[in-house]
């Protein structure tokens, strides 16, 4: 994947049913960065680490979160994008 000036992330399926989802993470160059997912009323419900990555692509088990809508936030070193997540 091509490195980007700016944090960028994508998430696929989405809407998703309780597997799996992707997130294509651009990133300026290798760096930390952590992937969280929030529920409506902010609470976190999933978080996970990664290190040293250029950009990529990551699989995400979503099968034990229960239906709604979410709030998928990634953030590295400088930076943090936020993404709506639907799950069904």
């Amino acid at each position: 994947m091509p490195p980007s000036t700016t944090l960028q992330a994508e998430v696929f399926p989405n809407p998703s049913t309780n597997t799996n989802i992707n997130i294509q993470v651009l990133l300026p160059n290798f760096q930390d960065f952590v992937v969280r997912i929030l529920d409506i009323f902010g609470r976190e419900v999933f978080t996970e680490s990664f290190i040293d990555l250029p950009s990529t692509v990551v699989a995400l088990k979503t099968r034990d979160l229960p239906a709604g809508n979410y709030i998928l936030t990634v953030t590295s070193n400088t930076q943090k994008v936020q993404k709506r997540l639907a799950l069904f």
